[in-house]
């Protein structure tokens, strides 16, 4: 006598598989400006007034990691080994660094971390 319910395949029936799949439309929103990333992240100040003494950690054409010379008194300070964010539209003066420049900086955080702005090439 046959299996009553059970039907005989490779079992790619609800549940299994890829998962949630996103439309077309939501990647789309992604891609062309949907979420804020990177530099455009909400930004807090961390240290306001008070510039910092760093130098170039790593530079990657658009961004980069800074290390502060002295240590940061914060609790997302030693987040990414104590390296701080830095974009190219952060910098004055110029649009690249290279590692083992000195610069100076101001601290901000945001949701990913913290950052640095208004950075200087000293």
């Amino acid at each position: 006598k046959g299996k009553k319910g059970k039907a005989k395949g490779k079992g790619k029936g609800k549940g299994k598989g890829w998962g949630y799949m996103m439309d077309p439309w939501d990647w789309s929103y992604m891609m062309w400006g949907g979420m804020p990333s990177g530099p455009n992240l909400p930004r807090e100040k961390v240290i306001s007034g008070s510039s910092i003494i760093g130098e170039v950690f790593e530079w990657k054409d658009t961004y980069g990691w800074l290390k502060a010379t002295s240590s940061i008194d914060h609790p997302q300070a030693g987040k990414r080994d104590g390296k701080i964010y830095v974009s190219k539209k952060d910098i004055n003066g110029a649009t690249v660094l290279e590692k083992g420049q000195k610069v100076s900086f101001t601290v901000y955080e945001d949701p990913s971390g913290l950052g640095a702005e208004n950075v200087q090439i000293l």
